[in-house]
């Protein structure tokens, strides 16, 4: 009875409290209530209200709440200054201080029997483990509330908890899985009219739709979560969607509409959440760079890493400190860049933060190029580039695939740079789709016109202004020396390989000639030189048409780019064409190198454990362009620890060169999809097309050693009839075996296994399926 009593004195206190905190010095009312009030637990929750108001001097309220129940901690009001506590350690990377509290709430919930608390005590340790990296507890723990949750039903915060486990989900690469569960909140708060479900759901599908560099998703989703947090007047959330608003708009080149909306993102907020201001200082930066206004982006960026270090922010500093130091690299002040990553790499090494990892390295790789540190520079550059493709970032990709072509160029590593380059090209051109979106700039447009009359000054950002068509037009020029830089490097390579092949083939054919002799081996002899002939007039074939049309083709797009007259959708067509030209002369050149060794015997594979599943991502991303240009449905369905015993290098060639088959020969609309999984001691990697299918006789050419096959695929592309015997005798190399299943106008399966790493017999795969799809 007197728990009840207390209870309701202390509601009716908070009640006094939230009056008095729309009056007046809202601290001062509430120090006034702390004061006045004799009943401690009423106290003690008027602390944690202050805890709330006064940002800077939140732990000390905190700390008098939890004084008031050291002599007696038997009451709920205990358990919420513990979990409070817990939570103000965790956000100010304080770990061992935060699972000490959250540790000590559980306790205190389970003595206390409180279903309810011990259901929150679960939910925020199951938060720590996630930010620890340890998402199988985090799982158990958030698992075990939702369980509570659900049996109390307790709808609120059962959502609350199945928007956790969605975004576990997502921190574990799971993405189609926490995207489902995201919508199944959005389902179940319709049902229930729960309105902050849904727009805390929206909010997290529309920061995976914005990371992926799905624009117009993400539009939709923040928009959703604004209208719904603009009725509730809730001033801290509004601050984070303009902040995300404002990131997409600088992504698609609204840079003034960005300002605005970046600059109420601030207003909004005020003094309330110092991390979201210094998120949207480090947005402002991009927009005063975008200007070349260097002044304004390093005080902006400064401003952010004042708050971050304010507020203990670890993550917000240092993406502070790499953004300062791209400022000074982009103003050739590379001297100061290069100490100020230096002066964080030992964090940003320590991996905690991937996504700042790979964006740390790839500026520091540029700036030592500068500074013509060519070796660190190659090591800052392959470091990056394999921490952006473990994390799937296509920025970086792009970013880091250029550094590296130009530093192989510079090596006389032609083919490799050329592959490079010409991937930052096609990574470029997946990133441009989302940025171009005309239709997208005009429905944000007209959105924010109608919500805020000071938009209307910012109509040269839109499709067709001056301002964008000059940023477009230096873009594709840029696009252009990069594609001239590629063709003279493969001609180059062109006619130093054509030479080699020739001197070597004419002495080759000299010294079996000399070596027909009465006595030897003639016949043997006679059908090796055969042999050679033919080996021989492939090679001049194929240079002569194979590699010279290609080539001719890049170079006629080139000149057609360059007249002034061009129209945009023109242009983008053409320096596509020519990418898709380059690329297919560069798999020809791999695949004459490959077959060439592999003829000398040359090729010993350095087998070790290939994750088959990164392989098929990569060889994706080479290919989305060409995928999307055809409009081919593609799926990727393969298990995260698919691993085989194998060579990096020949698998990435016989996917590429299977992937790149299935593209050519797929109609317009059709399907394409790969598969990986582990049976017992071996491995099996499948491409399934809906193509033109293969006939039993043509089949039988591909798997044949000494015979050449090749057909123009279903839009006139071209082939060398090499790519598909590399793939059969590389297989076979490594110790597996390649199978076709085809029939024509049935599409074309083909199947390749092998040895499953390690080499013994794996029990069989429990992990989740990864299910991806590019239509």
């Amino acid at each position: 009875m007197m728990c009840s009593a207390v209870r309701v004195i202390s509601i009716t206190a908070l009640f006094i409290a939230f009056n008095l905190l729309t009056l007046g010095n809202q601290q001062d009312s509430l120090r006034e209530l702390i004061r006045t009030t004799q009943d401690e637990e009423t106290r003690a929750m008027l602390y944690l209200k202050l805890s709330e108001v006064q940002k800077t001097d939140r732990l000390d309220a905190l700390k008098e709440a939890e004084n008031i129940f050291k002599s007696n901690t038997n009451n709920t009001v205990g358990i919420e200054t513990y979990l409070q506590l817990g939570n103000y350690f965790l956000s100010h990377t304080q770990p061992d201080s935060a699972i000490f509290y959250f540790e000590k709430a559980l306790y205190l919930s389970e003595l206390l029997n409180d279903r309810f608390y011990t259901a929150r005590a679960n939910q925020e340790l199951g938060k720590y483990y996630l930010q620890q990296g340890n998402l199988l507890k985090a799982c158990e723990y958030a698992q075990d509330a939702k369980t509570m949750f659900s049996a109390m039903k307790d709808t609120f915060w059962l959502l609350q908890q199945s928007n956790f486990l969605a975004g576990i989900e997502i921190e574990e690469g799971n993405i189609p899985k926490g995207k489902r569960l995201y919508d199944e909140v959005i389902r179940k708060g319709l049902s229930e009219r729960d309105a902050d479900a849904i727009a805390l759901a929206n909010y997290e599908l529309g920061k995976i739709y914005l990371s992926h560099y799905n624009y117009s998703d993400a539009f939709q989703s923040f928009r959703t979560s604004k209208n719904i947090w603009e009725e509730s007047d809730n001033s801290t959330n509004l601050a984070k969607i303009q902040n995300k608003l404002g990131a997409i708009y600088i992504a698609i080149g609204l840079d003034s509409l960005a300002y605005i909306i970046l600059n109420e993102s601030l207003d909004l907020n005020s003094e309330n959440d110092p991390d979201i201001s210094a998120e949207t200082y480090l947005n402002l930066s991009e927009f005063y760079l975008s200007r070349n206004n260097f002044n304004e982006a390093l005080s902006s960026v400064n401003n952010a890493i004042s708050l971050a270090n304010s507020n203990d922010n670890t993550f917000l500093y240092l993406s502070g400190i790499i953004k300062k130091a791209n400022i000074f690299c982009i103003d050739k002040d590379f001297t100061e860049s290069k100490n100020l990553i230096e002066g964080i790499l030992p964090e940003i090494q320590e991996n905690k933060f991937p996504g700042l990892k790979a964006e740390g390295l790839e500026i520091y790789s540029r700036v030592l190029l500068n500074l013509s540190l060519t070796n660190e520079a190659s090591s800052a550059a392959a470091a990056a580039y394999e921490e952006a493709n473990n994390n799937n970032n296509l920025e970086q990709i792009q970013k880091t695939a250029f550094i590296l072509g130009q530093l192989m160029n510079e090596r006389g590593q032609f083919i490799s740079a050329s592959r490079f380059l010409l991937l930052s090209n096609q990574y470029k051109d997946s990133l441009a789709i989302g940025q171009n979106d005309n239709t997208l700039k005009n429905t944000i447009y007209q959105y924010e016109l109608a919500n805020n009359q000071a938009v209307a000054g910012t109509v040269n950002d839109l499709p067709g202004s001056k301002r964008n068509n000059i940023f477009n037009k230096a873009g594709a020029n840029n696009r252009i020396q990069n594609l001239l830089l590629i063709s003279i490097v493969l001609l180059v390579i062109l006619i130093s390989f054509f030479s080699v092949l020739v001197f070597k083939g004419y002495r080759s054919s000299k010294k079996l000639y000399n070596d027909l002799k009465p006595g030897k081996a003639k016949e043997s002899k006679n059908s090796e030189l055969e042999k050679l002939a033919v080996l021989n007039n492939k090679i001049f074939s194929v240079i002569s048409h194979d590699l010279r049309s290609p080539i001719i083709s890049i170079k006629d797009s080139i000149d057609f780019l360059r007249q002034e007259d061009l129209d945009e959708e023109t242009k983008r067509e053409t320096l596509i064409l020519s990418e898709e030209l380059t690329e297919a002369t560069l798999n020809l050149l791999d695949n004459l190198l490959g077959w060439a060794k592999n003829q000398k015997k040359q090729i010993e594979p350095k087998k070790l454990q290939v994750k088959i599943l990164d392989e098929i991502k990569q060889i994706e991303y080479l290919y989305k362009a060409s995928i999307i240009k055809k409009e081919i449905n593609f799926t990727i369905e393969c298990k995260n620890d698919v691993s085989a015993l194998a060579d990096t290098e020949l698998i990435n060639l016989a996917l590429r060169n299977l992937v790149s088959n299935a593209v050519k020969f797929t109609p317009r609309g059709g399907n394409i999809h790969i598969a990986g999984e582990t049976f017992e001691d071996h491995v099996l990697i499948s491409v399934k097309d809906t193509g033109i299918g293969i006939p039993k006789e043509d089949q039988m050419k591909i798997l044949s050693p000494d015979l050449f096959f090749t057909k123009n695929g279903t839009e006139n592309e071209s082939g060398s009839g090499i790519g598909l015997k590399l793939v059969n005798e590389f297989i076979k190399i490594m110790g597996g075996e390649l199978k076709i299943e085809s029939s024509p106008g049935q599409g074309s399966k083909f199947i390749f296994t092998l040895p499953a790493f390690p080499a013994k017999k794996n029990p069989k795969s429990t992990e989740t399926f990864f299910k991806h799809t590019i239509n």
